[in-house]
């Protein structure tokens, strides 16, 4: 079994290797399934634009992460529209 924190951190590095121009990563919520079986981990991050440079931010985006309990791998990504 992982905690919150391993769940987060594991969510954190999967979002990267998949957006690499994401910057001001934010961890926004983590939850415990009723099964205990896998976490739920929301994330918010900043792409930033390759042509206009580094700094040039083009969307915030929100993505939930589901995280095996047991092994502690990204299961799944999808996105998260906040309203």
């Amino acid at each position: 079994m992982i905690n919150a924190t391993e769940a987060a951190n594991a969510a954190i590095e999967y979002l990267k290797s998949f957006y690499t121009t994401a910057k001001n990563i934010m961890l926004e919520e983590v939850e415990l399934s009723e099964e205990k079986k896998s976490w739920s981990v929301t994330i918010s991050f900043e792409i930033a634009s390759e042509d206009k440079g580094p700094s040039h931010i083009i969307a915030r985006i929100n993505k939930v992460f589901r995280v095996d309990n047991n092994s502690g791998q990204v299961i799944a990504m999808k996105s998260r529209d906040f309203k």
